[in-house]
């Protein structure tokens, strides 16, 4: 089973729509657009006609596609440089694309046209090495791929939770590159490697999005050692590394105990984070325990712009959750006076 057919698997699992554009087949106008007059109005620039199944996608199921760009490394300069602008800004022909974006290719040492991607490029990517699985081949053939890849994915969470997820993770990341601030910033000198993950301030951003990303949705250390080393590179098995010494307590011992609440700020942000987290998985089990652990932050310990922020995420939650048919008390019994002085009773009533 080929990149296109394995990841048309996976989107179509996800409700999504696939749209395939080999670079090696196009000319630069098929992304720029063809200039047509018009009258009395100069010219504009038509959608080429992926441009065109883009809207079509999205229009018939509401859902943005997943548009993937095949054989990137093979296409021409001037049409590689195009795609390039399309995959990190998303827009074609001067218009912004309601579209999720991913690409394929040969890595440089085998690819025909050779050349290594730009490190402004290479740093705004995860990036996944892939060689083909037998076992996995050969249970695709007998049961299908598109079920194999679907059985494979994890239901997907309240917003809120990835949300809540995200955040701890960024908070972890901070305390971890304050140990270790040689990991901020490291481009590699070997031009291929370059072209690869390497740590900087953005993909650090990144690892935190698609790692905090993958742990609300119940992946283990495989998906998260894949998305570490696509983002940052070796520097993110360290991060793992950290993780797993760091002696924070759970979000189940903080909720019986907010006394367990870090003192640290950053270690009481992430530990915040996962409070929030973990309420919204069981929300109408642990609801009321989560807004006792923040006001106790706001309260007593002086961390009210930290309670703020765990806040937010969980009366944006309180909204979707009521529009599934769970409705949880939400008012100054739960926020508590330090909470309500920050303004978020405001967010409170607008919904």
């Amino acid at each position: 089973m080929g990149k296109s057919a394995a990841v048309e698997a996976v989107a179509r699992a996800r409700g999504r729509e696939v749209v395939l554009v080999i670079g090696s087949t196009l000319d630069p106008t098929d992304l720029g657009g063809i200039p047509v007059p018009r009258a009395g109005e100069g010219v504009e620039l038509a959608l080429p006609a992926f441009g065109q199944e883009i809207l079509e996608a999205h229009d018939r199921t509401g859902r943005k596609p997943l548009v993937f760009l095949d054989e990137l490394p093979e296409a021409p300069p001037g049409v590689r440089a195009a795609l390039l602008n399309f995959l990190l800004n998303g827009t074609v022909a001067r218009r912004r694309m309601p579209a999720i974006r991913g690409a394929a290719g040969n890595p440089p040492e085998v690819s025909i046209m050779g050349a290594p991607l730009n490190p402004a490029v290479a740093n705004r990517l995860v990036h996944f090495e892939v060689e083909p699985d037998l076992e996995v081949i050969a249970e695709g053939f007998a049961l299908g791929f598109e079920g194999l890849y679907g059985s494979a994915l994890a239901p997907l969470p309240p917003e809120g939770a990835v949300e809540a997820r995200i955040a701890e993770v960024k908070a972890l990341v901070g305390a971890f590159l304050r140990a270790a601030p040689h990991h901020l910033l490291r481009l590699p000198e070997d031009p291929v490697l370059q072209g690869k993950a390497w740590p900087s301030p953005r993909s650090w951003e990144t690892l935190a999005r698609v790692l905090g990303a993958s742990q609300a949705l119940g992946y283990g250390r495989e998906v998260q050692a894949l998305l570490a080393l696509g983002t940052v590179g070796g520097a993110g098995l360290e991060f793992l590394g950290y993780l797993e010494k760091l002696d924070l307590p759970s979000p189940e011992e903080i909720l019986a105990d907010p006394e367990r609440l870090p003192l640290r700020d950053d270690q009481a942000y992430a530990s915040l984070m996962a409070v929030t987290r973990y309420a919204l998985e069981a929300p109408e089990e642990r609801w009321r325990a989560a807004w006792k652990v923040l006001r106790f932050a706001a309260e007593r310990r002086s961390q009210g712009d930290l309670a703020a922020m765990a806040a937010k995420l969980l009366i944006r939650a309180h909204g979707e959750l009521k529009a599934r048919g769970v409705v949880l008390p939400l008012g100054p019994e739960e926020m508590g006076p330090r909470i309500i002085d920050l303004g978020l009773m405001l967010q409170v009533r607008k919904r």
